[in-house]
């Protein structure tokens, strides 16, 4: 299990511009988290469970679009997917240990 309470991003976005009412996006760029990751397993009756917190840097993509009704009102969705390489940070992790997540983000607004 993976959770997190702050994450900063940096990235680059482009857009197109279909019409005077639609425009679609891409974005591309690097994520930073503070990440509490939870391990537990089960291999022919016994169990384990370990937890890991620290810094975790990843990487992440979304596209997205936006409509603006004639009213001024704007309606946006956004679906980015984010990995994060846990392994460079944490010392104690032997082997390869990464995180992925995708997010839909809903975005109503008012453009003036």
């Amino acid at each position: 299990m993976y959770q997190s309470e702050f994450q900063a991003t940096a990235g680059l976005e482009l857009g197109y511009i279909v019409n005077e009412r639609l425009l679609v996006t891409a974005e591309a760029g690097f994520a930073a988290s503070d990440a509490s990751l939870t391990l537990s397993g089960l291999y022919r009756g016994y169990t384990a469970e370990s937890a890991i917190e620290g810094y975790v840097p990843g990487e992440y993509v979304s596209l997205g679009i936006n409509y603006r009704f004639e009213n001024g009102a704007t309606l946006g969705l956004e679906v980015g997917h984010y990995l994060f390489e846990c392994e460079d940070q944490w010392g104690s992790v032997n082997g390869e240990l990464s995180t992925d997540a995708t997010v839909v983000s809903l975005e109503l607004g008012f453009q003036f």
